[in-house]
């Protein structure tokens, strides 16, 4: 059996969170890069399909309209990640807010028994 005490579970898991963090900024910072040259394309391939002669708009209007759905599906994915990123850093400061609590409170426990012991020796 391991000999894991609370305190390292609860290290490994805010390890874990920081680096689930780290994953979802680069997830956002993906979706970010791919969906604004997408946009680009279509806009691209609209303007080049409406300005050609004896074409019309109805032949690009399907491509136009999956390249559409393609980047606010890539979009939708980095704003539920971006959204899930924020809510991981809200806890993770929550976390870190009372582990200082609680380091804080240790602290002024075990200078209170030190000043006591000091006191008894005195005595």
């Amino acid at each position: 059996m391991s000999n894991t005490t609370f305190t390292d579970s609860a290290y490994q898991a805010i390890e874990q969170a920081e680096k689930r963090k780290k994953q979802l900024m680069y997830i956002i910072l993906g979706c970010i890069l791919t969906s604004l040259p997408g946009l680009g394309i279509n806009a691209f391939i609209f303007m080049a399909g409406s300005n050609q002669k004896g074409s019309s708009i109805e032949d690009y209007l399907v491509l136009i309209s999956v390249l559409v759905v393609i980047c606010l599906i890539i979009m939708i994915v980095g704003i539920h990640k971006f959204i899930l990123l924020r809510n991981l850093e809200h806890k993770l400061n929550q976390v870190e807010l009372l582990e200082e609590t609680i380091y804080n409170e240790v602290l002024k426990t075990g200078g209170a028994s030190i000043s006591l012991k000091g006191d008894s020796e005195a005595l």
